[in-house]
């Protein structure tokens, strides 16, 4: 498994709750690979404004790679959302989720990740809900052959009304039928929705596409009580060798967040390497 830490594009000048460390962009990553991070998840908000050679080479001179696209500051900040009751935002939206799928391919990432821009639902038989599964077999089929998979993730009960369980995504993802499409486990939303996490990810092991890592808490890893030793080898034991995305709060400073987070996910990579079923 790789890590990696989120990050503003380079285009921006912004506050982003999750973006990790302080400084233009090629500070912050210069800053990320010093932190020991393989890689970034990438926060942009009008990718057609987003320079993918400039990004590369960014990236290439800390030998670093993007590790995924980012879509929620499309609906934090963007105002976006692809089920949202406006035609017009929502074919905006749509238009963007493509957007960001060909800034995933030129950047060299194969994911673009899907969570608060679905927009919120109020449950699987929301009018919105069968929409959204028409709209990620379309985004899905544009991503395909541009080699990019769409990770849906599932969000805790006091942010969405649908979709909150690893068991609701996977539903979806069999009800939409594209190999593209899999499931993004976020280890803060599990730790409110999920009674048994680590057989979660056994039952979604097939399917995982990317994993956020923040604690409890939503801060960095120790801030909290989430268990991720106990994860992290359930998930070496399930075969995933993809990327540990840092999305978390930017506290007490984005600098000392990002530091601290690198430090941690490279502590636990090492200590359970090798560790036997829990």
């Amino acid at each position: 498994m790789k890590i990696a830490a989120t990050t503003l594009s380079a285009n921006l000048d912004i506050e982003a709750k999750f973006s990790l460390f302080c400084g233009d962009f090629a500070t912050r990553i210069a800053k990320i690979a010093q932190a020991g991070f393989d890689g970034v998840e990438l926060l942009p908000l009008d990718p057609l404004h987003v320079d993918a050679r400039v990004v590369c080479k960014t990236l290439d001179a800390h030998h670093l790679t993007v590790a995924a696209i980012a879509s929620g500051i499309q609906a934090s900040v963007g105002g976006l959302t692809l089920i949202s009751g406006d035609r017009d935002i929502e074919h905006a939206a749509l238009k963007r989720m493509f957007d960001l799928i060909d800034l995933a391919q030129a950047c060299r990432a194969g994911v673009v990740t899907l969570g608060s821009f679905r927009g919120r639902l109020g449950g699987p038989t929301d009018a919105g809900a069968e929409r959204l599964c028409h709209l990620l077999g379309r985004i899905c089929d544009y991503g395909v052959g541009r080699g990019v998979t769409i990770a849906l993730e599932p969000v805790n009960r006091y942010e969405d009304g649908y979709l909150n369980t690893a068991g609701d995504v996977i539903r979806v993802i069999e009800r939409v039928g594209r190999k593209n499409l899999g499931i993004l486990l976020d280890t803060f939303h599990m730790n409110i929705e999920e009674a048994d996490i680590l057989e979660v990810v056994t039952r979604c092991c097939s399917h995982i596409a990317h994993v956020h890592i923040a604690d409890s808490n939503r801060l960095s890893p120790g801030s909290g009580h989430f268990a991720f030793a106990l994860l992290l080898t359930r998930l070496r034991e399930c075969g995933y060798t993809g990327w540990l995305s840092a999305e978390l709060l930017t506290l007490p400073t984005p600098d000392e967040a990002g530091a601290a987070t690198g430090s941690a996910l490279q502590h636990l990579l090492k200590a359970t390497a090798g560790s036997p079923a829990p």
